[in-house]
């Protein structure tokens, strides 16, 4: 009990509003290079042995204040037991290109990646360099996430608009996003050459801080494609073309280090069996979830109890294609919901990914 409400604490220390948990599951064997995590039969290992871990999102890239504390951030993470710690990688456009859902006081253009296709921002791969070289010094490893579905750091939106798609950014759509125009980034030839140029340039790097190479650095965890990968009913193959496009690439650029997707989307059977077979690609190492109860209501989790059936769920999804399963993502607000505080729902969601067993896997870290 008493290291659960520790990982509650380390949430609110490190101001994030959800936590990245993972799955292991059936035995495996180590990797020749033990340094960077492995994956084995749906189980991560390191240094030979089984790696399981607790880890948190935090909020070190946008905001001048959150930059600031970045070393306090994760020295307090470190402090708490956090082993693993997920950061966004990118960000495209500047403050007169596609705006975020909420206000620039949130999402500041400031400190893009990218500001145009042939204008990079060193300032942030600098800054970037910096928080990795920081969590190496406090012995946590980095989840590096490469784009964002969603409008607040520019994203998919962003690509397209310099590709000429000017409308997948519809302010009177759910979320500012037209779905029909956004699906167009997985098969636009610009957009592709955009994003692979991005993910060259990352994993290509020499750290200006530590003078080790992203792809020679076992302080990163691994790379997430994009987050929350939508995908429209019926054209699912233009997000598995896209995805083995691009893992493909990046294991040609990067052979050391894990790859997930980011896929978004597990609410009905044809949901479910695409959300398979895309993390059954052979370039596909592990498999993520994440979970918003109070806005996620196809997701069917409306009480803390319900917490076990989705865990098991995934879990045994995970388990059938023998890749291991990480808990990307869970938020519940201060004010709670539907009449559980948010203290309940989240001594739920540990309960159930940090203690309990299922045959054959364990939850937690």
């Amino acid at each position: 009990m008493n290291k659960k409400l520790l990982a509650i604490a380390a949430l609110a220390l490190i101001g994030s509003a959800a936590l990245l948990f993972i799955l292991t599951s059936s035995n495996g064997g180590a990797s020749s290079r033990s340094a960077f995590v492995r994956q084995n039969r749906g189980r991560f290992i390191l240094n030979g042995q089984p790696f399981r871990f607790v880890g948190a999102n935090v909020a070190v890239m946008y905001r001048d204040e959150d930059r600031e504390r970045m070393p306090e951030t994760l020295k307090q993470a470190a402090d708490a037991g956090i082993k693993v710690v997920r950061v966004w990688a990118f960000g495209e456009g500047g403050p007169n290109d596609v705006k975020p859902m909420a206000d620039f006081a949130d999402w500041p253009r400031t400190h893009p990646f990218r500001f145009a296709p042939d204008q990079w921002n060193e300032e942030a791969f600098i800054h970037l360099d910096k928080v990795i070289a920081e969590a190496a010094k406090n012995k946590i490893l980095v989840q590096l996430c490469l784009t964002n579905w969603w409008r607040d750091t520019g994203g998919v939106t962003q690509y397209l608009r310099w590709a000429g798609i000017n409308d997948a950014a519809d302010d009177t759509r759910p979320f500012g996003i037209n779905n029909e125009k956004a699906i167009l980034f997985y098969s636009n030839p610009e957009t592709r050459r955009l994003y692979r140029e991005h993910i060259n340039k990352l994993a290509t790097r020499k750290n200006t801080v530590t003078g080790v190479y992203y792809r020679d650095d076992p302080t990163i965890f691994g790379w997430e494609l994009m987050n929350e990968a939508q995908v429209i009913t019926g054209r699912w193959a233009e997000r598995r073309a896209w995805i083995s496009e691009m893992s493909t690439y990046l294991k040609s650029l990067d052979p050391n280090h894990l790859i997930a997707p980011g896929d978004w989307g597990y609410r009905s059977a044809s949901e479910r069996r695409e959300w398979l077979a895309d993390h059954a690609l052979s370039t596909i190492d592990y498999c993520d979830v994440h979970l918003y109860p109070r806005d996620d209501h196809d997701s069917f989790v409306e009480a803390p109890v319900a917490l076990k059936e989705f865990v098991d769920d995934r879990s045994a999804a995970a388990f059938s294609i023998g890749k291991p399963l990480v808990f990307g993502e869970f938020g519940m607000g201060p004010e709670g919901y539907n009449n559980f505080t948010e203290v309940d729902w989240f001594k739920g969601f540990l309960m159930r990914t940090c203690v309990r067993e299922v045959p054959a896997q364990c939850f937690g870290y």
